[in-house]
């Protein structure tokens, strides 16, 4: 399988590139580390048009409202095609605002704003067509910098268990539409 994610440096994107590469599949890695400051409507464009014939976009890269106007210029893209979609979001959305004490960094009122806009484009596009198919993850608190041995290993965990129950749906032709892990 060709597989394309965003923020493939770091963290879960970087966990995701290592661990389906060493699956066997090809994996292409778009980030500003490669020269894809995704933010660069030029360099987006750049970056959509090499993964057209991938069967999996993950999307990891998180600055502002980016995966969102990833998403939809993907869906627009793919539409009609049996391909999956991989929006990573996160459970700061089943809060009305970033909890008090939680995160002291002022941003984060913007980062889970982006990601509500990133969750109602994953259902909005996913009524509208039924593929290409689009997973909205909300994992709960990742470890992303730095990474040491046992935060790695939470990683790799996490990614297993999301490929297994990958696995297990399409073994039995069921769609993950939305998918918590924590």
């Amino acid at each position: 399988m060709n597989i394309a994610i965003t923020g493939h440096t770091r963290g879960l994107g970087a966990e995701f590139k290592k661990t389906y590469e060493n699956d066997g599949h090809t994996v292409l890695g778009f980030s500003r580390s490669n020269g894809y400051d995704l933010r660069d409507w030029s360099q987006m464009q750049k970056m959509l048009a090499q993964i057209n014939d991938c069967d999996m976009f993950i999307s990891c890269a998180k600055p502002d409202f980016v995966q969102t106007t990833i998403l939809y210029e993907l869906w627009k893209m793919w539409r009609g095609q049996n391909k999956i979609i991989v929006n990573i979001s996160s459970t700061l959305t089943y809060f009305p605002t970033c909890p008090p004490g939680l995160f002291n960094d002022p941003m984060m009122d913007l980062y889970r704003t982006s990601k509500l806009s990133l969750n109602e484009a994953s259902t909005q596009l996913s009524f509208k067509s039924p593929l290409p198919k689009i997973m909205l993850i909300k994992p709960g608190h990742l470890y992303n910098q730095p990474i040491t041995p046992d935060q790695e290993l939470t990683l790799a965990i996490w990614v297993n268990t999301f490929k297994s129950i990958v696995k297990l749906a399409e073994d039995n032709k069921l769609n993950i539409t939305e998918l918590t892990l924590t």
